[in-house]
């Protein structure tokens, strides 16, 4: 996780989550990604949707 930390600049990619957190996220990452929690950005860097921050701030 330090690594993903180190680079709080932008949005990690789903091969650098992998890397941190190994291959078993990827189906995870993969059904969020389908259900619209997460939208890839800019330079492949994964980032919470617009509903899911509306979600998120809203608790």
């Amino acid at each position: 996780m330090r690594a993903l930390l180190a680079r709080a600049d932008r949005s990690p990619t789903d091969d650098e989550l992998a890397d941190e957190m190994g291959d078993e996220v990827r189906p995870l990452l993969q059904s969020l990604l389908e259900k619209g929690w997460l939208v890839v950005g800019e330079e492949r860097g994964l980032t919470l949707s617009t509903i899911a921050r509306a979600a998120v701030s809203s608790r």
